[in-house]
């Protein structure tokens, strides 16, 4: 069964960029060169925790990081200027 588990973790792939095996997104190339708002948008349609990009939610998630930027429960890679409208 040992085994298993690990044959399980090497065949997942990054649900950014399709590599296998996987990586957090925080190494990931792709997810890396998207804009705040991109990353943000993909944080959203995967689920993902907005704080530790793990599958839960902010509101659930145990982390005590904050925004290095606003100090918001948001991930810094995910802070944009809501302000600057982009025409």
């Amino acid at each position: 069964m040992h085994a298993n588990a690990n044959e399980q973790k090497k065949s997942f792939s990054c649900q950014v960029c399709k590599a296998t095996p996987g990586h957090l997104f925080i190494y990931c190339p792709d997810f890396k060169q998207k804009t705040p708002a991109e990353r943000h948008q993909l944080i959203k349609d995967l689920n993902r925790c907005y704080l530790c990009f793990s599958e839960h939610t902010s509101v659930n998630c145990k982390s005590t990081r904050v925004c290095e930027v606003c100090g918001g429960r948001n991930h810094s890679w995910l802070h944009w200027d809501n302000n600057a409208v982009e025409d």
